[in-house]
This record gives C-alpha cells, sequence and structure tokens, in this order.
C-alpha cells in the first residue's frame, strides 16, 4: 500500500522552481551568515593554524570578504555555493 504522506505526481514541485525560491529574505541575512562562518572558523575551529599552513588559506580572511562582497553574488545559490566551497577547503 501507498503512503499516505506521499504527494501525487501532479502536484509535484519541479526542481526548477524549488531552484528560483529564495533561501535568505534580506542582504543582511547573508552578511550575518558570512560573519557567523568567520566568527565560527576564528574562535572554534581548531585546526585553522594548521590549515592555513598546510594549504596556504586563510578561511577567516575569506569569510570577511564574503561579508564585504555579498553583493557580487547575483543569487542566493551563487553566494551558498561560495559559501560552501569556503567549507570545503578548510575540511
Amino acid at each position: 500500500m501507498g503512503s499516505t504522506s506521499e504527494v501525487p505526481f501532479s502536484q509535484r514541485i519541479p526542481l526548477e522552481d524549488v531552484r528560483r525560491l529564495p533561501i535568505f529574505e534580506s542582504r543582511e541575512e547573508k552578511i550575518l551568515l558570512a560573519s557567523q562562518m568567520e566568527v565560527l572558523l576564528d574562535k572554534f575551529y581548531v585546526h585553522l593554524p594548521l590549515k592555513e599552513n598546510m594549504l596556504g588559506v586563510r578561511p577567516v580572511q575569506q569569510a570577511r570578504l564574503l561579508q564585504a562582497n555579498v553583493d557580487l553574488y547575483p543569487d542566493d545559490y551563487s553566494f551558498m555555493a561560495a559559501l560552501l566551497q569556503l567549507l570545503h577547503r578548510v575540511a
């Protein structure tokens, strides 16, 4: 038997429409997220000095640049991609 929580195919939302939905309500929300990432990396990431020395990346500086250049990202998804790329570099 089918699950009662299953959405009929005719009522499903196409993926393209989902991708157009906003992630953030405002520019300030993006800046806040990048600011929180900066604090997280700077104050709580214990491997930060190791990553900076081994990989030659400065994630805290990159988080600051993300805040300063938030308007360079044309949509929420490009901003999130930049944020995730920053996290991937230090992982």
